[in-house]
């Protein structure tokens, strides 16, 4: 497989992970919507109550993880797709967790081959490929 049917292959997952995120904050917080973790006493680094989660506040979005960077996702609210940046750090999470095969890992740990095949294939998704 190229570096880019790699890549494009997690945008889906990266989608699933994102929705998954939100209904988990929702649920453990109470919240009528996940953008509302970033409001008042919600913000910074803490705990999810009854998981093995964290979540810390940034801007306008929220990094999901367990401890040791393994799992979960770091996405913006305002933003639809991820840039390469946090589709890197998606793909890095979901490798500490073994949620994605071996294959992943020499382009994930290449930070310039990444960007190339992010670039190329967030392009083509948005449509302007």
């Amino acid at each position: 497989m190229s570096d880019t049917d790699l890549v494009n292959l997690l945008i889906p997952h990266w989608h699933a992970t994102r929705a998954w995120g939100e209904a988990l904050l929702v649920q453990a917080f109470g919240l009528a919507q996940a953008s509302d973790i970033l409001s008042g006493s919600n913000r910074g680094r803490k705990p999810i109550p009854g998981s093995q989660w964290y979540y810390r506040t940034h801007g306008s979005g929220v990094d999901i993880t367990r401890e040791g960077n393994v799992g979960g996702i770091d996405f913006d609210f305002d933003k639809d797709v991820p840039d390469p940046w946090r589709l890197q750090d998606f793909a890095r999470k979901q490798l500490n967790a073994k949620c994605l095969p071996e294959v992943y890992r020499s382009l994930v740990t290449d930070s310039s081959r990444f960007d190339a095949a992010a670039r190329l294939v967030c392009k083509v998704n948005d449509g302007a490929g």
